[in-house]
């Protein structure tokens, strides 16, 4: 079986965020980071098959439950793995540590909420697991090479600037 499978629903274009034409990718290459890996979202309909049981369930609860506090070792515990097993395992299959995952979907939730007009910045924050505004912002310009108020402006205009 693929690893979309593992997702929990189908990986259809509707949900899968990317950054605006034009945009860098910020001060931090992610492509390199990962030595090759594909992205996030190009991970989740071409990963390599996945049969382990505590991996499916660690990359779903990252897929569905990514708001909640996740730690490795609260992750570990769920999947009924050691700490230094799900780390191995995790990345042998998916290509990313579980921490790059966890930030990759809180991003992506985020910019999925940032395309409403009237959302405010520490609510997404919040609601995606990010802590803080602060955090959001720096985190966000980090994956996408853009600050959440120009991925606003990208879909809403200038107007999206004073959130």
């Amino acid at each position: 079986m693929k690893l979309e499978a593992c997702y929990e629903g189908s990986a259809d274009d509707a949900d899968m965020i990317e950054a605006p034409a034009g945009s860098s990718g910020g001060g931090y290459d992610w492509s390199n980071s990962r030595q090759g890996h594909p992205s996030f979202h190009e991970r989740r309909t071409t990963l390599p098959e996945c049969d382990i049981p505590g991996i499916r369930k660690a990359i779903r609860t990252i897929r569905h439950e990514y708001s909640r506090p996740l730690t490795v070792s609260s992750l570990a515990r769920e999947c009924g793995m050691s700490v230094r097993s799900l780390h191995r395992l995790y990345r042998s299959v998916t290509g990313n540590t579980i921490v790059q995952d966890i930030i990759a979907r809180r991003i992506e939730a985020a910019a999925t909420m940032l395309r409403e007009e009237d959302v405010k910045l520490e609510p997404v924050a919040m609601e995606t697991g990010l802590g803080n505004a602060k955090n959001l912002c720096r985190l966000f310009k980090e994956h996408f090479g853009l600050t959440p108020g120009q991925w606003k402006e990208s879909f809403h205009g200038r107007r999206a600037s004073a959130a």
